[in-house]
């Protein structure tokens, strides 16, 4: 449920069912029912995804679990613009030290995602800059878009990379 208290970072002790990968799983199941996103609120968001919502100083709502000694974090917002009465949220891995295995956030990977989104409907595919660089994947469904920002896994010993794993997955409403 979205709540008015203040938001803080969560422990995994404290939310212990509310692993990266099981977090990941709700988020796509969501999105794979839902309609529209105008007519959200954080307390859809949060009863949906078994999440405790709290409010940001910035006016938002956050959800966010710090994994002990790997400098990873992950969470779901919910952003709000009256004025543009547009409404994102997003689901994001994070880690403040570069260079970091990302094995603790990276059981369910971007081809995973990708296929269940497109399994439920959704259609659209990569996005490339000037030069020809992946920016993100771009996938829609009527009222829905979702943007999809991905890295790669580095391989042990400096191998072949094994797996592209999501940085992030953002739903907004269609213009």
């Amino acid at each position: 449920m979205a709540s008015a208290n203040t938001f803080k970072p969560s422990s995994l002790a404290e939310h212990p069912d509310l692993t990266p990968a099981a977090v990941s799983r709700k988020f796509l199941k969501y999105l794979s029912s839902l309609q529209g996103v105008s007519d959200l609120s954080p307390a859809d968001v949060a009863r949906e995804l078994g999440i405790p919502l709290k409010r940001t100083a910035s006016g938002g709502y956050a959800f966010r679990i710090a994994i002990p000694d790997s400098g990873w974090s992950y969470g779901v917002d919910f952003l709000e613009s009256a004025g543009l009465k547009r409404k994102t949220f997003s689901l994001d891995f994070a880690n403040d030290q570069r260079g970091r295995d990302v094995g603790p956030v990276c059981e369910l990977g971007l081809n995973d995602a990708l296929a269940e989104l497109r399994h439920a409907g959704y259609e659209g595919g990569p996005e490339f800059g000037e030069i020809g660089q992946l920016q993100n994947y771009s996938l829609s469904r009527g009222e829905v878009n979702i943007i999809i920002r991905e890295w790669t896994m580095a391989a042990p010993d400096g191998g072949t990379a094994t797996k592209t794993c999501l940085e992030s997955i953002s739903v907004h409403g269609a213009d």
